[in-house]
């Protein structure tokens, strides 16, 4: 065994809280972790879905650290933007008033002559 896990096995035994991993897993008894691997998984699902196939999502993970004599107190929170489904956006030009498919700069090679 070397000197480090030497070190983290007496860290462990006084109960001491090294490593962000840790400490995640222990916030409100594990259902925090569960919280957030949700929250990801329903981002992931919700990305696949979209019909443009791309998208964005946001998970936002956030301790807020209470501290008062000594003690700490953590309080937990996670939030997701989930994407909105929906098609992609197409473009139109505003000729006199109505709309076009043509840029009304280009001249369109399509069109039969007048």
């Amino acid at each position: 065994m070397d000197a480090q896990t030497s070190e983290r096995k007496r860290t462990m035994a006084k109960g001491i809280v090294d490593y962000f991993t840790e400490l995640v897993g222990m916030l409100n008894r594990g259902t925090f972790h569960q919280q957030v691997n949700k929250e990801i998984e329903m981002a992931y699902a919700a990305l696949e879905a979209l019909p443009g196939g791309k998208g964005k999502a946001e998970v936002t993970v956030k301790l807020t650290l209470i501290y008062e004599n000594g003690q700490i107190v953590i309080r937990p929170e996670v939030n997701s933007k989930q994407p909105k489904g929906g098609f992609s956006g197409n473009n139109f030009w505003l000729v006199d008033g109505r709309l076009s498919t043509v840029h009304p700069q280009q001249h369109d090679m399509f069109r039969e002559a007048d």
